[in-house]
């Protein structure tokens, strides 16, 4: 058998490399609507095709090894090595497979045919060492500084490398072995294999004790990764069989395997990598998706491949798991690198997705509320209105039907507001509806007075159960006796006030219950009879004597008993004001953001401020002023829709855009407050880039251009250029230099 298994060894190793077997791909389970926020390396990035892992190195570059050589990238550019046959300071094979950052910062690649090598980053080459005849790097592990464990996959044999001493001394440790585990608070060494699971001593790696497997494990079973968690327990991914666990106290072992049928279970049986993250979560890679164990439970949250979403897994065959620094959970796939962010994991992302039966409307996403059941109701534009019980996983769509008169009057829906006990205030392109949600029937509520457009935008239900609509064409108010709108009239003589522009951008109502509309002449107050009390005209809004062109969005900021606080307003062209109330003027307040056009704002109860240009989200904290940016990388729409925004009575924001709705509690958001490194990752002189002098003996850099500290041109070396990187691998539109 001992024979037969060395024969079989290489073989599963290819299959591992260049093509698993299929695997069976599970349906996303009903209940869950939200979509997975996944970020892609391909192609594009120069990355494209299998990856077998990934490191970071001591400056802040990501390594990726593929199959078709070692690629570092700085967060814009990849940079590719490879082996030169000419050049004994190249890598020594062009299959690269593991990779290493030991505890003094030095880099090691575990290639398959040509051994280890160690990359010199002042010289930008690599120094080989050779295992003998049993080259093929499986496992790379560090037993203390100075010691490397390097494991091969052909004759199932771990070596020890001492990299101090000179030569770099080869040892063979054991064999029999498919992975190790490094227990430096035991002093212990554990090894796995198809024969069980064996510990070691760390120091003189004299055997302690041996535990045969009191499962089946076939020929197939390959154990391709192991670790020690931070509670102790030895984790192992079994290739075929799961992940297993080890308690060294007691002795316990328990299998975790996939269940045709369960989705708490493994996405699949095919795992090949295991990683305890700096929050202490355990994620389970195979070539079936990507699991989160949970542990209350020992149950898995699974996220698997899903092609229809450019935010879901586009390859659900990884290889290996890696985070960074910053905690970016990073994933080498068969098809590039995917990359997820756990900081922004209560961003909860919803779209269109033909293959779910409980996706949102394919529209954009342009209106929100929220029933006292807890349902969400989404309106869109072109595609109607939903209702989402996100809890139970179902969908109900609501949409017009020509020639029935009891139906929707069309299916853009503009404005959504929720009556109890059941009935919906919908706003749409044709006017006013009311929607009964029992049973489904809608009423149409005709404008009072001949319109252009008899466009809906803003919808408010007050605290005394008045009903406003506003449009583009004016106010209107629903008469509780008549059941009929009645129109609002907006002009006055008053010597403070002038006529009103008839359209209304937005309306919310003040802490002492009066209606605030924000338009295009600037704010009107009305008082809770309707009857107009101030007026703050455009100029009011002023930047930098710019007028704006109009008065986008207002937000209402909650207090600290519930009740509405401090009104905002934000200008289309991007000012930010704050109504003084003992003044009754509003004060401007600096909005650095880059993208000037300010499209929707929610007040978040935790004492933030969420303003949208539309192309970005924007957190601004009140009492610090700090400002971040939320993009599409962290789950937003690409383009968040003017008035698009909405916030339920449990405090949780929603902000509609072109392809979907994020939904969020504010106070549960994680702020990234790691500062990017910057590097110097390209010199040129010329067109021409500059390597250091170990290849080039006429260059200018002593050193590489990313660790060298002074660089000496000569008189003709005048035309240079330095191509800076700064080495954060969140959202890249958030690294400033």
């Amino acid at each position: 058998m001992p024979a037969l298994r060395t024969i079989l060894r290489p073989l599963l190793f290819w299959a591992l490399v260049f093509g698993p077997s299929a695997s069976t791909l599970l349906a996303i389970p009903a209940d869950r609507l939200a979509d997975d926020r996944f970020a892609h390396l391909g192609v594009d990035d120069g990355l494209g095709g299998r990856i077998l892992d990934i490191e970071q190195d001591r400056q802040g570059f990501l390594w990726f090894a593929l199959a078709t050589g070692l690629h570092r990238y700085d967060g814009g550019q990849v940079r590719r090595f490879l082996h030169d046959p000419g050049d004994p300071w190249s890598m020594s094979d062009n299959s690269p497979h593991r990779l290493l950052l030991d505890s003094r910062g030095a880099l090691w690649v575990g290639t398959y045919l040509g051994g280890l090598n160690k990359w010199l980053p002042e010289r930008e080459q690599f120094r080989r060492i050779s295992l003998g005849i049993d080259d093929d790097v499986m496992g790379l592990e560090e037993a203390a500084p100075g010691r490397l464990l390097v494991v091969t996959s052909a004759a199932e044999v771990a070596y020890e490398v001492r990299v101090d001493e000179p030569g770099s001394p080869v040892a063979e440790l054991f064999d029999s072995v498919q992975s190790v585990a490094v227990d430096p608070d035991r002093g212990a060494l554990w090894v796995f294999g198809t024969g069980g699971l064996r510990e070691f001593s760390l120091d003189t790696y004299a055997q302690r004790r041996s535990i045969p497997w009191p499962f089946p494990v076939g020929l197939e079973t390959i154990f391709l990764e192991a670790l020690v968690t931070g509670d102790g327990a030895v984790w192992s991914a079994g290739y075929r069989l799961g992940v297993v666990r080890f308690d060294p106290d007691t002795g316990d072992i328990r299998v975790f395997g996939h269940t045709p049928g369960d989705p708490s279970s493994l996405t699949g049986a095919d795992v090949t990598s295991i990683l305890e993250d700096a929050g202490g979560r355990l994620w389970i890679s195979s070539f079936s998706g990507l699991n989160r164990f949970q542990p209350e439970t020992g149950t898995f949250l699974g996220f698997i491949a899903n092609p229809i979403s450019r935010r879901g897994l586009a390859n659900q065959q990884i290889h290996r798991s890696f985070e960074d620094r910053t905690g970016q959970l990073w994933l080498a796939t068969d098809n590039g690198a995917s990359r997820y962010d756990p900081l922004r994991e209560n961003l909860l992302f919803y779209s269109y997705d033909p293959t779910r039966e409980g996706s949102v409307p394919a529209g954009g996403i342009r209106s929100f509320d929220e029933d006292e059941q807890g349902r969400l109701w989404v309106g869109s534009r072109s595609y109607g209105l939903a209702r989402l019980d996100r809890r139970a996983g179902e969908t109900v769509y609501f949409t017009a039907a020509p020639g029935r008169e009891a139906s929707l009057p069309d299916n853009t829906i503009w404005a959504i507001q929720y009556e109890p006990p059941g009935r919906l205030w919908v706003g749409t392109e044709s006017g006013l509806s009311a929607l009964e949600v029992g049973t489904g029937v809608g009423r149409f509520y005709p404008l009072p007075t001949a319109t252009v457009s008899d466009r809906i935008t803003s919808l408010l239900l007050d605290r005394r159960g008045t009903l406003w609509a506003a449009g583009y064409e004016g106010l209107y108010r629903l008469d509780r006796a008549s059941e009929s709108l009645e129109a609002v009239p907006l002009d006055s003589t008053e010597a403070d006030l002038r006529a009103l522009e008839d359209r209304i951008n937005d309306l919310v109502e003040g802490s002492s219950g009066q209606l605030y509309l924000a338009t295009e002449a600037g704010v009107l107050r009305l008082e809770a009879d309707g009857r107009q009390s101030r007026l703050w005209p455009i100029e009011d809004f002023a930047v930098d004597s710019n007028v704006p062109s109009s008065v986008s969005t207002l937000a209402v900021q909650p207090s600290e008993d519930g009740q509405p606080g401090e009104l905002w307003a934000c200008t289309l062209e991007g000012g930010l004001f704050q109504l003084d109330p003992s003044t009754d003027r509003w004060r401007g307040r600096g909005l650095d953001i880059p993208e000037p056009f300010i499209q929707t704002m929610e007040a978040g109860a935790d004492g933030t401020l969420w303003i949208s240009s539309g192309l970005a989200t924007h957190r601004l904290d009140l009492s610090t002023g700090a400002l971040n940016r939320f993009g599409v990388s962290d789950g937003f729409p690409e383009i968040v829709h003017l008035r698009a925004s909405y916030q339920s009575p449990s405090g949780e924001l929603f902000f509609g855009g072109s392809d979907g709705f994020v939904a969020f509690d504010p106070k549960h958001v994680r702020i990234d407050g790691a500062d990017p490194s910057l590097v110097l990752a390209e010199f040129s002189i010329g067109d021409r880039s500059i390597l250091p002098r170990a290849h080039d003996a006429d260059s200018p850099l002593a050193s590489s251009i990313t660790v060298v500290e002074d660089v000496v041109l000569r008189h003709f070396e005048n035309d240079f250029s330095i191509e800076l990187a700064a080495l954060h691998f969140g959202d890249q539109m958030m690294n400033r230099y």
